[in-house]
């Protein structure tokens, strides 16, 4: 008998606990929604970003076995009552978390989801920046994925190159500023690809960067590659652009962090995470 989800109460995000029970129900938005593929292009399952009324944020998990059923209920953006999944802890080792909450969302084959309509509270972004200044400290703890703003400065050409197994490659350079600091950054094939596209197509200017749930890896100097893990190549990037009030009257534009509204910020977004352990 199916059952009647708009008569259940449902939790927050920060109430959920692991091994305690798989009648849980939130009423969720989903910000973010990408592949996870290994090094042999074989699809392992789907991430998600689910964010609650209160901005809380899961990484939420759709293993290979039941993509087929769930994948076409969820669309990026929309909002929805999500009921019966399983609440995970984190494994020990586990790094390139998307939070830094010890627990993320499995479903499964008994999950049901419903649309929830009437719920525009829900906030479509929600980021937790780490200033440029700092990003070195997380490159060496390489725990968490990490969201980072900043204004787009030297930007050099794409380019295009061939690799040792001769795969034709695409790599971009570019420098984003924020008040603290600055920080060199390289995107790689299709989000170099659609990162320039997207940065010859904006009318606005300055151009506003955030790049969330990223991995940073430190290389060289104060140069970072924010990647993916390996078994996780699959990338979601859209391009928004935001024109700041007045900075035509600083002489080097920058981004006030304690005045920003971070949570609804346009932005260049790239989606990075991992293949969560299981039991």
């Amino acid at each position: 008998m199916h059952t009647n989800m708009a008569a259940l109460p449902y939790q927050m995000i920060s109430n959920l606990r692991p091994q305690t029970t798989l009648a849980w129900k939130l009423k969720i938005r989903v910000t973010r929604l990408w592949q996870a593929i290994d090094s042999h292009g074989d699809t392992l399952g789907i991430h998600c970003i689910f964010v609650d009324e209160l901005g809380g944020q899961i990484h939420a998990w759709i293993p290979a076995q039941i993509m087929n059923q769930i994948q076409n209920l969820l669309t990026e953006g929309e909002t929805y009552n999500v009921h019966n999944f399983v609440v995970r802890q984190y494994g020990a080792m586990q790094t390139d978390r998307c939070f830094d909450n010890d627990v993320f969302i499995q479903l499964y084959h008994l999950t049901e989801i419903s649309v929830a309509e009437g719920v525009d509270y829900i906030q479509r972004h929600v980021f937790n920046f780490t200033e440029l200044s700092a990003i070195i400290d997380d490159t060496r703890e390489n725990k968490f994925l990490i969201d980072v703003v900043g204004i787009l400065q030297q930007r050099q050409p794409i380019t295009s190159y061939r690799n040792k197994y001769n795969q034709l490659k695409h790599s971009i350079h570019f420098t984003i500023n924020d008040m603290l600091g600055s920080a060199n950054v390289i995107f790689y094939d299709e989000m170099a690809q659609a990162f320039d596209q997207g940065v010859r197509d904006a009318t606005q200017h300055p151009i506003i960067v955030i790049i969330s749930s990223a991995k940073p890896r430190f290389i060289q100097e104060d140069s970072f590659e924010f990647q993916q893990e390996w078994k996780m190549v699959k990338d979601k990037y859209e391009l928004l652009c935001q024109k700041i009030e007045d900075a035509s009257t600083t002489s080097a534009p920058c981004i006030d962090f304690p005045e920003m509204d971070k949570k609804n910020h346009p932005a260049i977004v790239k989606n990075s995470g991992f293949v969560p352990e299981h039991d």
